[in-house]
């Protein structure tokens, strides 16, 4: 794990003014995982959990309870799950700079999100999406190219 300089970390209920509903995680699961966050990164009530790479640009913001995960967590097939069968499926994630998060947002694996990109609280992000956009929704999609 590397940090960058003034990276801040806010866990407390009463550290954010929407509240947090959990302390920040920052969790690797192979001891080859490698997360990087860049220069002057926020993140309130947020879990990360790395099983490959993720990578955080500078300036970003990473509003409350937001989930950030490069993997599936445990195997898709019913048949591994039933027999302890670790076949987990990751994919890095890349977020660039000057990025931010909306709250209760989840990226998962593969997600690539360009600079300055603004992502609506409550998305669902998965895929690639370019620079200076508004992205959104359950999956999330382009809203406005800015």
């Amino acid at each position: 794990m590397k940090f960058g300089d003034d990276f801040v970390s806010r866990g407390s209920v009463f550290s954010n003014t929407i509240g947090t509903i959990q302390p920040v995680v920052i969790t690797t699961t192979r001891p080859t995982a490698k997360i990087v966050i860049g220069n002057k990164v926020g993140i309130s009530g947020c879990t990360l959990e790395c099983q490959t790479s993720i990578e955080i640009g500078h300036r970003v913001c990473i509003g409350s309870g937001v989930l950030i995960m490069d993997n599936d967590a445990h195997s898709l097939d019913h048949g591994d799950r039933e027999n302890n069968i670790l076949n987990i499926r990751s994919s890095p994630i890349c977020i660039e700079d000057d990025v931010f998060i909306g709250a209760r947002s989840i990226l998962l694996k593969g997600a690539k999100i360009g600079a300055r990109t603004i992502v609506r609280a409550g998305s669902v992000v998965l895929g690639e999406f370019p620079p200076d956009c508004i992205i959104g929704g359950n999956p999330a999609v382009i809203i406005k190219q800015k």
